[in-house]
């Protein structure tokens, strides 16, 4: 409720606004602006913490601080001399003899609770690994059916190439840059989507998970769809160069 709000900043945004002098004691003024009117907010530096802490929010400049809006009254924070776990049973004890009615549900160290909450944003890691995983293996099998149907339907074309003298690798090369093209244009569509989706969903907090390097997962996922659909137009493709011209010409 006071007029200044107490945050603790991370050591690249100190030393960026304030050098090589001590942070404590510093003020900020935010400035926001809502219908059109301009709110002023004064914060004072209280802590500095390592920003380079790998961290489920993201990366950038992280300010944290305690507003009547966010703090929870129904919970104690207790700073220890040394490791917390050996003084929960002496804090258990106490609150229950001076405070027989407030119901404790749990001790928790602020450690473990941060291992949690990156344990967790492993598990959506792995699951949407996982299923990408999947995704890309029927994307796979849907492209080698794609070439494999349009090397069945050109066959008599196939044919006349190879009786009129066509060489067998330009036939395969041309059933593999088509099945190559249309991977092309997926990732081409697909990767900035799917990279603007998972930083929007950060940026809102509606998946956690550590900052990552965009255009190294982008050319990572871009390098392993173009082997894939490698493989997978490359053996239709050389079907398509060992076909008998004098069956195929039969055959229609």
């Amino acid at each position: 409720a006071a007029s200044e709000h107490a945050i603790v900043v991370g050591n690249d945004l100190a030393h960026e606004l304030f050098g090589e002098r001590n942070p404590i004691g510093e003020r900020l003024t935010s400035v926001e602006t809502n219908r059109g009117q301009r709110d002023s907010m004064t914060m004072v530096v209280v802590g500095v913490f390592d920003a380079s802490y790998p961290t489920t929010r993201g990366g950038g400049r992280r300010v944290y601080t305690a507003t009547e809006k966010r703090w929870r009254h129904d919970v104690l924070l207790i700073r220890t001399t040394g490791p917390a776990l050996p003084h929960s049973q002496p804090l258990q004890k106490y609150l229950r003899a001076t405070a027989p009615h407030l119901p404790v549900v749990e001790f928790a160290r602020l450690g473990q609770l941060a291992e949690e909450e990156l344990k967790v944003a492993k598990q959506i890691s792995v699951a949407t690994a996982v299923a990408g995983a999947l995704a890309l293996g029927l994307a796979s099998i849907g492209l080698f059916a794609v070439v494999s149907l349009s090397v069945g339907q050109r066959r008599r074309e196939i044919g006349i190439r190879l009786a009129l003298g066509g060489k067998p690798m330009s036939v395969a090369r041309s059933f593999f840059t088509r099945g190559l093209r249309l991977c092309f244009i997926g990732v081409a569509i697909g990767l900035p989507v799917s990279l603007a989706a998972i930083k929007f969903m950060m940026s809102a907090e509606v998946l956690l998970m550590p900052d990552f390097n965009a255009t190294a997962v982008g050319l990572g996922v871009a390098a392993v769809m173009l082997v894939v659909a490698s493989a997978a137009t490359w053996f239709p493709a050389r079907r398509a160069a060992t076909v008998d011209p004098t069956l195929a010409l039969r055959a229609e």
